[in-house]
């Protein structure tokens, strides 16, 4: 189980269906990430770079040089949007778990 890696659009639609549907999630972390170099966002649990992305209007922005972490977070223009965050937040996460075939020992 890693957390959240959004590869596809139709992914990303998955994932923001499954928010609205719960009530007062409003930022949930992924595991996207420009620690290592700056702009250059990764997924941390893969090491892969993004496919695909649904960023916010005028994100990422780096705010303070300190917003490292990718968040999906209800937005005021309307819907869920990714953002750059602080690391340090505490904020609900999404996990995903792996399909494997039924001859795999997952």
């Amino acid at each position: 189980m890693d957390l959240l890696n959004i590869e596809t659009e139709e992914e990303n639609n998955l994932i923001t269906q499954m928010l609205t549907n719960l009530t007062n999630i409003d930022h949930v972390w992924t595991s996207g990430t420009d620690l290592q170099e700056e702009g250059s966002y990764v997924w941390m649990s893969t090491g892969e770079g993004f496919t695909f992305t649904n960023w916010e209007p005028r994100q990422p922005d780096n705010f303070l040089n300190a917003e490292h972490c990718i968040e999906i977070r209800k937005s005021n223009e309307q819907g869920y949007y990714w953002n750059d965050s602080y690391c340090s937040y505490k904020f609900k996460f999404v996990c995903e778990v792996t399909n494997c075939a039924s001859s795999c020992k997952c």
